[in-house]
C-alpha cells in the first residue's frame, strides 16, 4: 500500500471536470475516491496475506496427507475382517466414551504408553478382562453394552491390543497406528 496522496496543488485541475462517468470531480469527492481506493488496497494486502497463509496451512496438509498415504501403504490389512475391526472400533469408541482423559485412545493420542497408577492397565488385570470377555462368549452371554456376541470377541481383541500399546510392543516393532 502506498501512502501517496495527489498534491494540494493538483486538485485545481480536478475540480469543475467529470470523470469518464460524467460524474463531477470536486475535491470532497476526490477524497472520498482516493479514501476508497486505500481501503480497497489494504484489502488487497490483507488478501495476500490471507492466500500466504492458506497456502502454508495447504502445504502442512499435504505433507500429512502424504505421511497418511505412506502409512496406509504400510498398513495392510487384507487378511483382516473389515466387520469385526468395525466392532473392536466400537469397543474402544465405547471406553473413550466411559473413561475419557483417561481412556486408552486418549493416552494413545498423547504417546502416553505408561500404565501409570491405574490398575486396570497392568498386564494381569487386562488379561482378566479378556479372558472375561471370552468368558462370556463361550457362555454365549452378549456384550453388556452392545448385545452382541461379537462384540465381546472384539472386546478380547482389543484388550490384547491395549496390552500391546501398554508393553511397550508397538514402540518396539515400529508400527504404531
Amino acid at each position: 500500500m502506498t501512502d501517496a496522496k495527489i498534491p494540494e496543488d493538483d486538485f485545481p485541475q480536478y475540480c469543475g471536470r467529470t470523470d469518464s462517468m460524467g460524474i463531477e470531480c470536486e475535491r470532497p469527492e476526490l477524497e472520498k475516491r482516493i479514501a476508497s481506493l486505500e481501503a480497497t488496497l489494504r484489502e488487497d494486502q490483507y488478501i495476500a496475506e490471507a492466500n500466504l497463509d492458506l497456502h502454508v496451512i495447504l502445504a502442512a496438509l499435504e505433507a500429512e496427507r502424504d505421511e497418511l498415504r505412506a502409512k496406509c501403504e504400510r498398513l495392510s490389512v487384507e487378511y483382516l475382517i473389515p466387520e469385526f475391526l468395525a466392532a473392536m472400533n466400537d469397543i474402544g469408541r465405547y471406553g473413550f466414551e466411559k473413561y475419557g482423559p483417561l481412556s486408552f485412545q486418549s493416552r494413545r493420542l498423547k504417546g502416553d504408553a505408561s500404565r501409570g497408577d491405574l490398575k486396570r492397565t497392568t498386564s494381569q488385570v487386562i488379561a482378566d478382562h479378556a479372558r472375561e470377555h471370552f468368558s462370556m462368549y463361550l457362555s454365549h452371554e452378549a456384550h453388556d453394552h452392545f448385545g452382541t456376541d461379537t462384540h465381546q470377541l472384539a472386546a478380547v481383541a482389543f484388550n490384547a491390543m491395549m496390552e500391546f500399546y501398554f508393553a511397550g510392543l508397538a514402540a518396539r516393532a515400529g508400527k504404531e497406528i
